[in-house]
């Protein structure tokens, strides 16, 4: 399952971004070059100054590799995400030591927006 493999990725080292990438390049057969990941080590962190959240940016990478009706997703990616979590940002979203509650609850959603795709286009 996406989360568990985005957690595993986080815990291993991966900061918040790059969990959700290589759990997404698993869990869907995707090929996302190193360089992808290694761009993200830019945007943990709320982009350095607790803006964006950036499992939020991952979810929204991989909507963008993905996903088919992308304008929309990364919008309802949005959307959802501050609906339950309150917040975007992620200098207002540290409750807790890690992000692993944040990383499970959006992929959640992210899982939730792809299968809808599925339905469209062939994901695996």
């Amino acid at each position: 399952m996406l989360k568990e493999r985005a957690i595993c990725y986080y815990k291993k080292g991966c900061n918040c971004s790059q969990c959700i990438l290589k759990a997404a390049e698993e869990e869907y057969c995707l090929d996302i070059p190193r360089e992808c990941c290694k761009s993200c080590e830019g945007i943990y962190n709320g982009l350095g100054i607790g803006s964006v959240c950036s499992v939020l940016i991952g979810c929204i990478m991989v909507i963008g590799i993905v996903g088919k009706d992308v304008s929309f997703s990364r919008l309802d990616m949005t959307d959802r995400f501050n609906r339950k979590f309150g917040s975007i940002n992620c200098g207002s979203l540290k409750r807790s030591p890690d992000c692993c509650d944040i990383i499970a609850g959006a992929c959640d959603i992210l899982e939730d927006i792809l299968t809808g795709q599925a339905k469209h286009t062939k994901i695996n």
